[in-house]
């Protein structure tokens, strides 16, 4: 019980702003909501105002219209310009702009009222509280449905990374007994590769999922930089891939100093997403990787001859879920490119396509020797 009671008085009261240049009309507000148990902000000017919103969570504004400077709707207009207040139900009070065009511009400003002075104390205390509790409600709504989906995350996230994973390995080594065992027929060993190579593309493709659950629920996908060698990546990933196609070609350049601080995990998929995509690509010739260590950062070259990307292809080639003509007959979800490029963005880098007849295809990936974090992305990114 004694918690219960804490825990109440830490939760603040709804703040509500007052706005109007005559103090006596402030303290005339201030006196008939008092008894509402709201928190009462106040403000002699739009620009006060403004500044008051950068202080509080203001759940309602009280706005009166005639101020000199700025005045009641341009106030509301420069409020309805910053993200955080852009949803503040706002009540216009006026004693003299209550003519039908002045309401209608308020209204168009997204007020949820308008209250011509001298008002009813008691018609003005219900529509605030009201008001306020349709704004909290729904915030209280907000915040439950954001915790609904962050725990539907950690579950799909604990299925996905732990519920097929397992599986996923079991198959894999079972495949490689196959292929070890003195006994099994060629056919049989031949067999355990395909289902090998079928679960190792299975795993990539969980992977992305996690990936993509991640980045789209947190804004970015995580890192753990730490001293690494990229030329020891860079090894490891083109030999595994040589291994996988004996068929191609695969040539490795490798120059300057190639130390950095990276997280090494996210930069092999970095490196095994492209080289995968460059030898899946590439129609004949060899397949060129190149590192290159410059004063401030490395240069990644992933290159492939073969049939051009479609121009109009190229600005969506790194968006979710995009496959495009060149993958028409390849495998997964579209996800590759776009971890490459949120992977290569959380260490504060860039990767870049070009692709022509006559050159083949490049992918330039730029890191700086140090991750940095990344400008946080926006619902637009």
């Amino acid at each position: 019980m004694g918690s219960l009671s804490v825990l109440a008085k830490s939760i603040k009261p709804p703040a509500v702003l007052l706005v109007d240049d005559h103090p006596a009309n402030l303290l005339a507000l201030e006196t008939v909501l008092e008894p509402l148990g709201f928190r009462l902000g106040t403000a002699s000017s739009g620009t006060e105002a403004l500044g008051r919103l950068l202080e509080d969570d203001y759940v309602l504004i009280l706005m009166d219209v005639h101020m000199p400077g700025l005045d009641g709707y341009e106030t509301v207009t420069l409020i309805r310009e910053r993200q955080r207040c852009r949803d503040i139900p706002v009540i216009f009070l006026t004693a003299v702009y209550d003519q039908p065009e002045h309401t209608r511009r308020g209204y168009a400003l997204g007020a949820v009222d308008y209250v011509t002075k001298p008002f009813d104390p008691e018609v003005l205390r219900g529509k605030v509280r009201a008001l306020v509790t349709l704004y909290t409600r729904g915030e209280r709504a907000e915040r439950a449905r954001a915790e609904e989906a962050e725990r539907i995350k950690d579950v799909f996230l604990g299925a996905v990374g732990h519920d097929l994973r397992n599986p996923l390995g079991a198959i894999v080594l079972g495949s490689q007994l196959i292929q070890r065992d003195p006994l099994a027929k060629p056919a049989h060993a031949r067999h355990a590769v395909k289902i090998e190579r079928a679960a190792r593309r299975m795993a990539g493709i969980i992977e992305d999922i996690v990936d993509l659950t991640r980045d789209q629920f947190t804004g970015g996908i995580a890192i753990a930089p730490c001293t690494t060698n990229l030329e020891d990546i860079c090894r490891a990933v083109v030999d595994e891939s040589r291994l996988g196609h004996p068929d191609r070609e695969i040539q490795l350049e490798l120059s300057g100093d190639l130390a950095g601080f990276w997280d090494p995990d996210r930069i092999g998929r970095v490196l095994s997403n492209l080289l995968g995509n460059a030898v899946e690509h590439g129609a004949g010739g060899a397949v060129r990787v190149r590192a290159v260590g410059e004063v401030e950062r490395v240069l990644l070259e992933f290159h492939n001859r073969g049939a051009p990307i479609d121009p109009e292809e190229l600005p969506r080639l790194f968006e979710p879920f995009h496959r495009g003509d060149r993958s028409r007959h390849g495998h997964g979800l579209g996800l590759g490119l776009y971890i490459v490029s949120q992977i290569v963005r959380a260490h504060g880098g860039s990767v870049r396509v070009s692709s022509t007849l006559e050159e083949g295809t490049t992918f330039s990936v730029v890191l700086p020797r140090r991750a940095v974090s990344a400008p946080p992305r926006t619902s637009l990114d």
